[in-house]
This record gives C-alpha cells, sequence and structure tokens, in this order.
C-alpha cells in the first residue's frame, strides 16, 4: 500500500496545514463508517470506478463513481450505485473467482453495461465466441471476431435493458466473402447481408433495423449462409430510440 505524506515545508515543526487536516478529518469519518471495506481485508481487483477487497466470501466494492457498475468477478452481475464514495458489501456463495477477461464474464452470462448515454457497445473483445473455427484478433483493444469459417459458429453477448433499440453492426469484409446473417435479440430478431468492403480491414458500419428488448436477454450474431467466410465482426452498437 502506498502511503501518502502531508507537509508545508515545515515537517520539523510537525504540523499538519488546515487544508490537509481538513482531508485527513474527512477520511477518518469515512473509514469510521466502511474501515470493514479496509482493515483486515486483501485487495482484489482494481476497476475503473474504484476497486474491490476482499475477506473470505465477502467482497466490499469500494464505489468512486455512481452507475452501472461492472464487477469482474465471474458470476456476479453488475451494481446499480447511487451515491459515491460509498461500500457495497456482496456475499459470495463461495469463494469469489476473478474473471481473467471480458469475455469470460460473457460466457457467464453477465451483461454489459451501457454508457452513460445508454448506448450498449457490444465489442468483439467482450464477446462469448461459441464454435469450431471463430477466433479474436487483437488488431487494436477492440479487436474483431474472424476466421469465421463454419456457418454453426456464433458470437454472443447479455444486456439488461427495456425498451427499443436501433442496432448497427460494424464489420470488414473481403472481396468474394460475405453472405446472409441474423441477429437474436431475445425474442426479436433481425436479418441482413454484408459484402465486400473491400478488404478484411477496411471497416464499415450498416444499420440492421430496431429491436425491442424487455429484461435480461442473449444478443447473438448467428450465420444463414455465406461464401468462404461470414465476416469480420467488430461489433455491434444498440442505440435506445428517444
Amino acid at each position: 500500500m502506498k502511503a501518502v505524506t502531508y507537509t508545508d515545508g515545515k515537517p520539523s515543526e510537525g504540523e499538519i496545514p488546515a487544508d490537509c487536516a481538513s482531508r485527513l478529518r474527512e477520511v477518518g469519518a469515512w473509514l469510521s463508517s466502511h474501515g470493514d471495506a479496509i482493515y483486515g481485508t486483501s485487495g482484489f481487483a482494481a476497476t475503473p470506478w474504484g476497486a474491490i477487497t476482499r475477506r473470505g466470501n465477502r467482497l466490499y466494492a469500494i464505489a468512486c463513481t455512481t452507475g452501472t457498475l461492472e464487477l469482474p468477478v465471474v458470476g456476479l452481475k453488475p451494481i446499480t450505485v447511487t451515491d459515491a464514495p460509498s461500500v457495497v458489501v456482496i456475499d459470495c456463495d463461495g469463494e469469489p473467482r476473478r474473471a481473467k477477461s471480458r469475455a469470460e464474464l460473457t460466457a457467464e452470462g453477465v451483461p454489459l453495461p451501457p454508457d452513460a448515454d445508454g448506448v450498449y457497445r457490444l465489442l468483439a473483445v467482450d464477446a462469448a465466441l461459441r464454435g469450431r473455427t471463430i477466433r479474436l484478433e487483437e488488431q487494436d483493444r477492440a479487436g474483431n471476431v474472424g476466421f469465421w469459417t463454419d456457418p454453426a459458429d456464433t458470437v454472443e453477448w447479455f444486456v439488461e435493458a427495456r425498451g427499443e433499440f436501433d442496432v448497427v453492426l460494424r464489420y470488414a469484409v473481403n472481396p468474394g466473402a460475405g453472405g446472409d446473417f441474423r441477429i437474436v435479440a431475445g425474442t426479436a430478431e433481425l436479418t441482413g447481408t454484408v459484402t465486400s468492403t473491400g478488404g478484411w480491414n477496411r471497416f464499415a458500419e450498416v444499420a440492421v433495423g430496431r429491436v425491442k428488448i424487455d429484461g435480461l436477454v442473449s444478443v447473438a450474431v448467428k450465420p444463414i449462409r455465406f461464401n468462404h467466410a461470414m465476416m469480420n465482426l467488430a461489433g455491434l452498437r444498440l442505440a435506445p430510440v428517444k
């Protein structure tokens, strides 16, 4: 743990500047209420929104921001935090296991949270890849799903939402490849066609249609028919209809 030292340039006098003293009082007050999340725990995971500590099968999510916060823990859904800083106590049925990747959480059925605008950005790097030939190509941070040569292979995410969403697909197709696909979101289904974008690394977007979602659903891209290979899939974007 990193120690932070406050000084006003006169350490020999042992004085604490008024602004530092005020901040230290705030820290002390917070620890009086939430010390269980710190004392006697071990670090479990650092997150974009704060940190998670652990004592046995109990996790403490220390949230520095509000909103829907994803937990990098296999089997746990995102939590909703309305006040920050705060601590959410989570009792696990067994020993908590940290996910190695977002895709591992997806494979367990954990839904992806929306961004601040309510848009679900379903990236290839976060997808569960189900099949024989498809795999993630990490050409950049988000990557893309490639080597899609088996029509039985599918790409899947999970979202928990309510309302209507416009669906946009981002893809690349080499000349001579591509074909028809369907997107299944719960009970809703859309179909579309991808044709050559000029190369496997030349990505384009196509609006596929609108779906209605009510609750926790799987969102999957499945081939119908294609020539040689389906596509390089960068992901989907689900934007709420205003």
